[in-house]
């Protein structure tokens, strides 16, 4: 009865390492997201196209139904980045809060530009990004414009 006990014990404590183990993974894995998503708007203040070029995945895509019903290509974010960055006089990206979970991080942040042409824009946003191998496939976003 002794062993049977103490195998049982045994068996229940290398469960509750692997989940500890498991669970210590994924609050790594939701750190280097955080940190990631963290480092791609501090990106977009400095106006660094490389920054998104390097933690993004070939494959990734942008929705934004209010604004186009299909994806957009990552070559076409570039496009829109580039241009953006070009043609804003001032540009502004403030995060409220960063959250993750697994390979899905959610990002609220307010954006603030003023066009070459004077014309002022804010909004609020709320963003899921979805990540795999350490680099971004999917956002979908959702803004609220302000003015």
């Amino acid at each position: 009865m002794t062993l049977v006990l103490f195998a049982l014990l045994s068996c229940q404590n290398k469960e509750d390492v692997l989940e500890l183990q498991r669970l210590k993974k994924q609050e790594l894995t939701e750190r280097a997201n955080i940190e990631m998503i963290d480092r791609l708007f501090k990106s977009f203040n400095e106006r660094n196209i490389d920054v998104f070029k390097e933690v993004t995945n070939p494959k990734w895509q942008y929705f934004h139904p209010a604004i186009n019903p299909t994806a957009v290509s990552r070559e076409d974010m570039i496009k829109q980045l580039e241009g953006a960055y070009a043609s804003y006089t001032k540009l502004s990206f403030e995060v409220s809060e960063i959250i993750a979970s697994g390979n899905r991080v959610v990002v609220s942040y307010s954006i603030w530009h003023i066009s070459s042409t004077g014309e002022e824009f804010k909004a609020f946003s709320i963003v899921l990004y979805k990540i795999e191998n350490g680099k971004i496939i999917e956002v979908r976003d959702v803004v609220q414009k302000s003015n």
